[in-house]
């Protein structure tokens, strides 16, 4: 009897050895997906001109979103509420972030996305304001070239 368990114990310590050493680097493994291209109103993520006057600011043109503030003054600062409106159409929390660029972007700021970020939970929406100084430019400038808002999964 004790020299089948200890056969057996044998054969089992083989077994672990033989499995631990066949360590691999790599696999290679095919998967398809499918990704649809959907209008706003059904994306995952969702811009829209915010609800209210400050919301003629903003226009969807080409699929994607404008913001046009014409006839602002030179030497001029103001602060724009509510321009337009972030929604979260997917089923997960998000925190959303704020990338500005172009040759003028430190006279914009967008007044919570781009210096403290937003959390927003399934289906919940966040309307943006924006603040503007033109102090230095002359009439013609751009103030912005784009931006790039990104949504991160919170976990």
């Amino acid at each position: 009897m004790i020299k089948k368990i200890m056969v057996l114990l044998i054969m089992i310590i083989g077994c672990i050895a033989l499995m631990s050493s066949g360590a691999f680097t790599s696999i290679t493994a095919q998967r398809s997906a499918t990704i649809n291209v959907v209008g706003d109103g059904s994306a995952l993520l969702s811009l829209a001109p915010a609800d209210g006057p400050n919301g003629s600011y903003a226009e969807i043109v080409g699929g994607k979103l404008v913001i046009d503030i014409p006839n602002m003054n030179s030497g001029a600062s103001a602060t724009i509420n509510n321009v337009f409106t972030v929604t979260n159409n997917s089923n997960h929390t998000i925190s959303l972030s704020l990338e500005k660029h172009g040759d003028n972007a430190n006279y914009v700021w967008f007044i919570v996305l781009h210096y403290i970020g937003v959390t927003l939970d399934p289906g919940e929406s966040y309307t943006e304001s924006i603040g503007l100084a033109t102090q230095e430019l002359v009439a013609g400038n751009n103030m912005l070239e784009s931006i790039t808002l990104t949504a991160t999964i919170v976990e």
